[in-house]
């Protein structure tokens, strides 16, 4: 298979081009460049140590609904609800 000096010259362009806009990214943060606003919040995505405003929210969810559960089966031994009676002449089934 032969290549035409054509294709050659027509990638080797494509390619000087490539290498002459580079990787350019969409605007970023509004701090990206500006050192005073790096250094006074380096991190502002993070919300504690290490993690986002969203993880943070998930993790607080998460020990919100498992106190809650808690609190109903505790409730439910409060008011012995939590198993049949064992006043019963014959045996129970679970």
């Amino acid at each position: 298979m032969r290549i035409s000096r054509r294709t050659v010259a027509s990638l080797a362009l494509t390619a000087a081009a490539a290498f002459l806009v580079g990787c350019s990214s969409p605007s970023g943060p509004s701090h990206a460049g500006n050192i005073s606003a790096i250094r006074s919040n380096p991190t502002p995505e993070l919300n504690t140590i290490g993690g986002r405003r969203a993880d943070t929210l998930n993790r607080r969810t998460v020990s919100v609904d498992t106190n809650l559960r808690m609190f109903t089966e505790d409730f439910e031994r409060l008011i012995l609800i939590d198993r049949p009676s064992r006043l019963n002449m014959y045996p129970t089934t679970r």
